[in-house]
């Protein structure tokens, strides 16, 4: 496939993140832009992903040091928590804004806030086995 990650949580952070990016922070800028949710997704999504892409960078010659697979597949701990947290205030402070745009726009936008519950705890645990396994075979190598 294209990634080595299963699919369903491929999509999930995909369709997640396009959500937010384009319907909510892009849709409704005046709203989202001002609050600290905002200034805490952007920090916690750009810290996760110069980690992540340097260390896919690198491993792709299999030249990843130690240190950065740690890295890696430890950051999520706070990480996930504060991104997770900073969209759903942010697509929860859309909402309003979205009634005067279109009706179908809330009841959406209410359907994703109640899968953010579920959808997180799936990324989550992933991560902490993806980090077990990744972290036992480093221990093992070393």
């Amino acid at each position: 496939g294209l990634v080595r990650s299963p699919l369903g949580t491929t999509a999930l952070q995909v369709v997640a993140r396009t959500i937010i990016v384009w319907m909510v922070c892009y849709g409704f800028p005046a709203t989202t832009a001002p609050s600290a949710a905002y200034v805490a997704l952007l920090a916690s999504w750009a810290a996760a992903d110069a980690v992540r892409y340097a260390y896919l960078a690198l491993n792709l010659h299999g030249k990843a040091p130690a240190a950065l697979v740690r890295l890696r597949y430890s950051m999520f701990y706070p990480l996930y928590p504060v991104g997770i947290a900073s969209e759903f205030w942010l697509l929860y402070l859309a909402v309003e804004p979205a009634r005067r745009v279109s009706p179908a726009l809330p009841p959406l936008f209410y359907l994703c806030l109640g899968l953010y519950v579920p959808g997180s705890y799936i990324m989550y645990t992933y991560m902490i086995k993806q980090r077990r396994k990744t972290l036992s075979k480093l221990d093992k190598s070393q």
